[in-house]
């Protein structure tokens, strides 16, 4: 059982991990519109994230720009939210390292 000056530590730490988590997901992308995309995740049909100019998007270690996801993409999420909506951080593309390099080349054409 805890004593009374552990417990607080283990709540402390159980709130941290726990906010730190609800602020990821990961899913399939099925809407992309000017500054905002939405995925498919497992337990919900769509979640919307707005695109802010702070917006990182990777490909393994290669930077990319919004343009270059697709609808069908699977994509890790870290974003932040506020009362009324989903801002990204980062977004990171999970696609073969080849499809990678190719999104990278096509980002220099219009």
């Amino acid at each position: 059982m805890f004593t009374r000056q552990g417990f607080g530590p283990a709540i402390l730490l159980l709130l941290l991990t726990t906010h730190a988590a609800a602020d990821y997901m990961y899913g399939y992308v099925n809407q992309i519109e000017d500054n905002h995309f939405s995925i498919r995740t497992r337990f919900f049909p769509e979640v919307g994230f707005d695109i802010t100019d702070q917006t990182e998007f990777r490909c393994h270690k290669e930077r990319l720009l919004f343009k270059t996801l697709r609808v069908g993409d699977l994509v890790d999420v870290d974003f932040r939210s506020t009362r009324h909506k989903r801002d990204a951080v980062r977004v990171k593309i999970r696609a073969q390292k080849q499809d990678c390099s190719s999104r990278s080349q096509s980002r220099a054409g219009p």
